[in-house]
């Protein structure tokens, strides 16, 4: 039986995060090779947060034989993640900004939404894992080598 799918998900997270201070450009020395210089952008200034939250997400699947529907859902179940940002790079000499956030996460989705607000058990169900990749330009306003700043921006 082939199926499609549509996820629609939302996060509440607790998270245990890890920051890589950011030096100043002056006293940051000249990566030697281009594979250094990849190396010090990915861990200079990076930040990475492991954790483990609460997830509520739904999948409409469709039986392509009949075009019959049924709605698989995770409640309230323990989801663990992953969640890593690229120190931020800015735009010559302004608060104009970008840098690039990876998520990877687990979902578990074991009931069925039978009618509006009930969820049942039906032996039916879906698990798994998911990564994606978050490009962000932002606006910073503050000051970012002594961490009192503020950060607004679209992904």
């Amino acid at each position: 039986m082939k199926t499609r799918g549509y996820c629609r998900k939302g996060l509440l997270l607790i998270a245990l995060g890890f920051v890589c201070p950011a030096q100043a450009q002056d006293q940051q020395p000249v990566p030697a090779s281009y594979s250094d210089a990849i190396l010090d952008y990915l861990t200079n200034g990076s930040s990475l947060a492991i954790g483990i939250g609460g997830r509520e997400a739904d999948l409409t699947v469709k039986r392509l034989s009949d075009n019959a529907t049924g709605k698989l859902v995770q409640r309230n179940q323990r989801s663990y993640f992953l969640s890593y940002s690229t120190r931020p790079a800015f735009f010559a000499d302004s608060h104009f900004g970008y840098d690039f956030m990876f998520n990877l996460s687990s979902f578990h989705m074991d009931q069925q939404a039978t009618s509006n607000n009930t969820y049942l058990y039906l032996g039916t169900g879906g698990s798994g894992k998911f990564a994606y990749v978050v490009p962000t330009l932002f606006y910073l306003w503050g000051n970012l080598r002594q961490g009192t700043y503020f950060k607004a921006g679209k992904a």
